[in-house]
């Protein structure tokens, strides 16, 4: 059976990126002619009436749902062309599930995991260019954020904060909000070997002010990552993915696994607090950020048995949201391949 290319795939996320770029910031264009008009500061072209006018705003509303839908429609396109990322999901899930799932209802997971992350994606792209539109506080209507003391009162102390999250919900439009909300956020990630989807990740940071810490050389990121936290800043660690042979060994949603201990690294060398951290998407399509309270590290004369303990416990916690909200796990990755290779 033939299946779509890896390379294809990213050239069609890259497409995908400039084609709702594109058609954002003409929205943003009509936007701006249709609030000077309102105020009075610009006459409305000829060929915008009043009905016009009333009927633009009005699909300037409803354009994030068209949106959805389209990003509904990629998901099941995906899911029904065959490709590798589907075979690894579908590992992945028979890896957590087993018998507890019939195979009905693990496709469902895949089928609607599909759907959500376009819709995440999407959703991050229009939140990088609405900008320049009347709707630019759609990140903000899209966002609840709960517990947010407990970020208040780390920060306030300015003792910086290594937070701990995974791919789970939209944590990239988490990260763009917590930005415009006035944080000093960055994240850890290992940019992929597409160049032109890394540069386009390198673009959408620097526009939303969010900061990137690049995974490797190691020795860069533990440097760049102190001197953040050093700064009063978050340190976000997505820690439900191996990383490298340097990481420990632990069960991860029922099997051995290489997970990264960067976060708890991190944590003790530099006497921060760690914060768990994540978001996961309502029915309302209402992004809900939960931040959990402080974890505790625990210390002993092993350092290597503190990272692997501490790890350990926070895979748990990370595992309690993946169970709650499977369709909005990340499943398209290897999990448990690193771990055989090594």
């Amino acid at each position: 059976m033939w299946k779509i290319r890896k390379e294809v795939i990213d050239w069609i996320l890259w497409l995908i990126c400039k084609l709702i770029e594109i058609i954002v910031r003409v929205v943003g264009k009509i936007d701006k002619i249709l609030l000077k008009a309102t105020s009075g500061c610009q006459k409305l072209p000829e060929f915008m009436t009043t009905q016009h006018h009333e009927t633009l705003l009005s699909s300037n509303a409803r354009g994030k749902k068209i949106l959805y839908r389209f990003s509904d429609i990629i998901g099941i396109l995906f899911f029904y062309i065959p490709h590798r990322y589907k075979n690894v999901s579908l590992k992945n899930i028979d890896i957590v599930f087993g018998d507890k799932k019939s195979k009905e209802e693990k496709d469902k997971i895949l089928r609607v995991s599909y759907a959500i992350w376009s819709k995440n994606f999407i959703e991050t792209i229009y939140y990088v260019y609405e900008k320049d539109s009347t709707q630019q506080r759609g990140i903000f209507d899209s966002f609840v954020i709960e517990n947010e003391n407990y970020l208040q009162e780390v920060l306030k102390r300015c003792e910086g904060i290594v937070g701990v999250s995974a791919h789970i919900g939209n944590f990239m439009g988490m990260g763009i909000y917590l930005s415009k909300k006035g944080y000093k956020v960055n994240f850890i990630i290992k940019y992929p070997r597409n160049k032109m989807i890394a540069e386009e990740i390198r673009r959408v940071a620097r526009i939303t002010q969010v900061g990137l810490i690049a995974s490797k050389p190691e020795l860069f990121a533990i440097r760049e990552s102190m001197s953040k936290l050093k700064n009063n800043e978050i340190v976000i660690i997505l820690i439900d993915q191996g990383a490298s042979r340097g990481d420990v060994i632990t069960d991860f949603l029922g099997k051995a696994a290489l997970t990264a201990s960067g976060a708890v690294y991190l944590g003790l060398k530099s006497s921060k607090i760690v914060l768990p951290l994540f978001t996961v998407r309502d029915k309302d399509d209402k992004n809900r950020i939960i931040i959990e309270s402080p974890f505790e590290l625990k210390t002993s004369t092993s350092k290597r048995l503190d990272l692997k303990e501490n790890t350990k416990s926070l895979v748990k916690i990370v595992e309690k949201w993946i169970l709650q909200y499977p369709e909005q796990w990340f499943w398209f990755y290897d999990r448990w391949g690193k771990l055989k290779d090594s």
